[in-house]
């Protein structure tokens, strides 16, 4: 789908393959630079840690689309499990408010209109929010091993965290998105009422969109 990336597909796995090897003659030369500043300084730290980044950089780059493609599998459960019990359940509630009392004693086609436009406006927004995500998310795995790579030099182990710390964050963009706007509906559905003023129901309609 076009919010859950495929990781696995072969046009992805064709564009990862160079940059796997680029990461592995990168790493050679890393390590050769690193292992060089580590002998003239006579750093037995500096070794360890150009070691230690190696043995990163290997299993880093090994198991990287494994375990992203696993980490999206527990997000879009999540999400599916989000969107099975919040997004039906508000607009059930709507549509018997809406049959049984004329909607808050206002039978208006505009307001109708402007609940279907408002779920529209903001269904585009998410789209486009996790549309940004997948490409995120693609473009974090594919520059990878060469951050992993360059990581094995002590002073620059520092790019393989935020390059981390950016792909944790935007896969778990969609369940969080999801639960926002899941969280947003339920407090409107328990803190205003849908019989009460035109104002109050499009308010409730307006906060769980």
């Amino acid at each position: 789908s076009t919010t859950s990336p495929q990781l696995t597909a072969a046009w992805f796995q064709q564009s990862f393959a160079p940059m796997a090897a680029l990461g592995a003659a990168l790493a050679l030369l890393v390590t050769l630079m690193a292992l060089t500043s580590a002998a003239a300084r006579r750093d037995p730290a500096a070794l360890a840690g150009t070691l230690s980044g190696i043995v990163r950089a290997g299993l880093g780059t090994g198991l990287l689309i494994a375990l992203t493609t696993l980490a999206l599998q527990v997000t879009d459960g999540i999400s599916a499990d989000v969107i099975g019990s919040s997004h039906q359940t508000f607009w059930s509630q709507v549509g018997s408010a809406w049959g049984s009392s004329g909607f808050g004693g206002f039978g208006s086609s505009a307001l109708a209109m402007l609940m279907a436009v408002l779920e529209v406006v903001a269904g585009v927004i998410v789209w486009i929010e996790l549309a940004v995500r997948n490409a995120a998310i693609y473009l974090a795995v594919l520059f990878f091993p060469v951050a992993l790579a360059a990581s094995i030099w002590p002073p620059l182990a520092g790019w393989t965290t935020r390059l981390a710390r950016l792909l944790f964050l935007f896969v778990i963009l969609k369940p969080v998105t999801l639960i926002v706007l899941a969280f947003a509906g339920n407090a409107a559905l328990a803190g205003l009422s849908l019989n009460g003023s035109l104002a109050s129901s499009a308010g409730t309609i307006i906060a769980a969109i």
